[in-house]
């Protein structure tokens, strides 16, 4: 497979929710989610405090937040930010896995929706392990499960190899861009 460069993104600059601009300060709440059309990513941006007015129009896979800066504060941050960005939505992956059963229509959309996952933790696994955040451990997998360990948290991660193609990680970058 041929190597593939990604681009940052930069954050949403206004809320999903009400469409107001962020102001300097503000906490950001990022959401990825699985729409209803299958095989489909969505993702909404909005103030930490219109989290509970927000209707998800689909299954939460992830959440990450962030916090507007100044613009010299924003460059000199964007790669801290990035990898704390990434280190949250990995975690969440997990731990909202663990502890939200998924609310879905039927079981067809649950197996697609808990495939997308397991694409989100692999792909995320890898670009962690690639900002030698997470550490593989073992032999590298190429199918089942890869272990990796995360020395900051002390946490083990088995993490489902799944296949990633051009396509699937077009779609993923279009949602999660910034991250990656």
């Amino acid at each position: 497979m041929a190597a593939m460069e990604w681009n940052v993104r930069p954050g949403a600059k206004v809320s999903s929710v009400s469409g107001e601009p962020f102001g300097e300060g503000d906490r950001i709440v990022c959401l990825l989610f699985a729409t209803d059309q299958p095989g489909e990513l969505g993702r909404a941006d909005l103030l930490e405090t219109e989290l509970d007015t927000f209707k998800l129009s689909g299954t939460l896979l992830g959440r990450w937040s962030r916090i507007v800066k100044s613009a010299a504060d924003e460059a000199k941050e964007a790669q801290r930010l990035t990898v704390a960005s990434a280190e949250s939505l990995f975690f969440s992956l997990f731990d909202d896995a663990e502890s939200e059963p998924l609310a879905v229509a039927n079981e067809a959309d649950l197996e697609q929706v808990q495939a997308m996952r397991e694409v989100l933790q692999h792909f995320v696994g890898l670009l962690l392990e690639r900002r030698r955040i997470l550490k593989a451990v073992g032999r590298r997998s190429l199918s089942g499960k890869q272990n990796y360990w995360h020395p900051k948290e002390k946490r083990n991660f088995e993490v489902p190899v799944s296949e990633l193609s051009p396509a699937t990680i077009k779609g993923i970058q279009d949602v999660i861009g910034e991250l990656v």
